[in-house]
């Protein structure tokens, strides 16, 4: 066996994702509300027409009224769920992304904590403050107990309770599993970060104008916009990238020893980084549709295969506005739309069309960008980043680069949303201590040129 040393933990999850539990107990209230679904479509129409709009909050929150973020799922939760306003308002009920969920739990109920990346997505933060907004607390009827504290990503969270190595070992047994999880008693957890934000961070985007995208569920293009926010004026998210603790003075002399790592020395001050955003909600889930309510396809490796046998999709194009359509347009009221079938079609074109679907989709949003920056990232030639399970499939990547008349970078490692997430917690625990030693760790796997 091979022995390591575990000396930091960090988490990464997805973003919006809302979970209420009581405090006492540590029960959850319901089910998790996951990112995409669309149970508040209706709370959220009703909520434009009281409030003012789907931009009644953008300034403040840099996000649009939708079913897509936490505040919506919450406040639909407090009406609904039996007794949980009461709880709420008592301080007995605790709301989470999955991040403050797992460390809440990891802890032992000891710290009720969150990031400002999954913060960021609640629709509760003010972007400049880093802090819930009040406004809006009081505009929503959210209870301000029941909200985690804001930390940057990097912090120390807290440490690992002993009771959570009991139990794992108590499951170790159970299974006939191995020993080792009793090496996370007292380990601290120094990293917290949303998913798409640990890709940013694990692609080392960490300079204004560089750019990625996660091919995932869904998928996911952030633009790395400075230590200021850029309002959004074309259906863009206003959000945070990411943000440090900031470190001791001796590692900012080794940042500003370099004039050319000026924006290095803000990130490691502590400064917060923003980003713009487009989301797509339906990228990689096509397939798990095609292959579980069409029965089109047995897995992923199936799809590309039936994909790549034709020489282009003969004019057949698919829209998978399952949950409507997120960025730029923000149309809930969206649907699906597979268009141009003929008799002389197969199911290989359908689905080549559902594998593209992704890479055009995305065209709006990098126009949207550009537009909202005045950032001509083919100008830079500097590569566009990717990463996530579809980015592994040459012809769709290959397209995308031709679409969008960008080089494309695909690294070795595709797992860049964990690799962010471990960059945080090492950086947390001064395992790294600049941001140059973090860029030495990525290495380009295959490069797409339009």
């Amino acid at each position: 066996t091979i022995e390591v040393e575990v000396v930091s933990i960090g988490i990464t999850n997805q973003r919006e994702t809302t979970v209420v539990w009581n405090k006492e107990t540590g029960m959850p209230y319901h089910h998790a509300i996951v990112w995409n679904d669309t149970r508040t479509t209706k709370l959220c129409e009703q909520m434009e027409d009281r409030l003012g709009g789907k931009d009644c909050f953008r300034d403040t929150t840099g996000l649009p009224l939708a079913s897509y973020f936490s505040a919506t799922k919450l406040l639909y939760l407090l009406d609904t769920v039996e007794g949980l306003r009461q709880d709420a308002e008592a301080g007995k009920a605790l709301f989470g992304t999955v991040d403050s969920w797992l460390l809440w739990k990891l802890t032992n109920g000891a710290v009720h904590a969150t990031d400002v990346t999954n913060a960021a997505r609640t629709l509760l933060m003010d972007l400049r403050s880093l802090r819930y907004s009040e406004s809006i607390l009081q505009q929503l009827r959210i209870p301000r107990a029941m909200l985690p504290e804001i930390f940057p990503c990097s912090h120390h969270f807290g440490l690992v309770d002993a009771s959570l190595n009991t139990k794992l070992v108590e499951h170790e047994a159970d299974e006939g599993l191995v020993g080792g999880y009793a090496l996370l008693h007292n380990v601290p957890v120094t990293g917290m970060i949303g998913d798409q934000n640990a890709a940013l961070f694990g692609q080392t985007c960490f300079h204004r104008g560089e750019a990625k995208i996660t091919y995932g569920t869904g998928a996911f293009l952030l633009l790395n916009t400075g230590p200021q926010p850029v309002p959004s004026r074309h259906g863009l998210l206003t959000t945070l990238a990411f943000q440090l603790a900031p470190r001791s003075n001796g590692d900012l002399l080794l940042a500003d020893a370099h004039p050319a790592h000026q924006e290095d020395a803000d990130v490691l001050r502590g400064l917060p980084c923003y980003a713009l955003e487009g989301s797509v909600a339906y990228s990689g889930s096509v397939v798990q549709w095609l292959r579980d309510n069409l029965q089109l396809v047995e897995s992923a490796q199936h799809a590309e295969a039936l994909a790549d046998a034709l020489p282009d999709n003969g004019g057949v194009y698919f829209v998978p506005a399952f949950a409507g359509l997120y960025a730029p347009f923000w149309r809930e009221d969206a649907r699906a739309n597979i268009v141009g079938l003929t008799a002389f079609h197969t199911r290989s074109h359908v689905v080549r069309a559902a594998l593209e679907a992704s890479a055009f989709q995305t065209i709006d949003v990098l126009r949207a960008m550009q537009a909202d920056t005045g950032l001509d990232l083919a100008q830079r030639r500097a590569a566009l980043r990717v990463d996530g399970g579809l980015s592994a499939n040459g012809a769709v990547m290959q397209l995308q680069s031709d679409l969008l008349c960008l080089p494309l970078a695909r690294p070795r490692l595709l797992e860049t949303t964990a690799l962010g997430a471990a960059f945080m917690a090492g950086l947390g625990v001064g395992l790294w201590t600049n941001l140059d030693e973090l860029k030495a760790c990525w290495r380009v796997g295959k490069e797409y040129k339009p």
